[in-house]
């Protein structure tokens, strides 16, 4: 998946790619750090701070209830 470009032209490193398939594959459900963490993105945190460097809308979520397992998402074009 490296070698896939940000919005800003620039190739996103393996877990970036990594972590914008995942949210894109959510279909805007929210998804935790943690949950990121078990797709196989070794370094999450830094992974959604690259892709919003590199252009992408990220939007950050907070549970309502129980610990504050808050998630990412991206915004995706709507197809039209």
């Amino acid at each position: 998946m490296a070698g896939k470009l940000g919005t800003s032209g620039r190739p996103l490193t393996r877990d970036a790619a990594r972590a914008l398939a995942l949210l894109v594959a959510a279909r805007g459900r929210p998804v935790t750090l943690a949950e990121l963490g078990e797709h196989g993105v070794r370094f999450p945190g830094q992974a959604v701070y690259e892709l919003q460097l590199a252009g992408y809308a990220i939007d950050r979520t907070a549970s309502g209830d129980g610990p504050r397992l808050g998630g990412y998402r991206v915004a995706v074009p709507a197809a039209g």
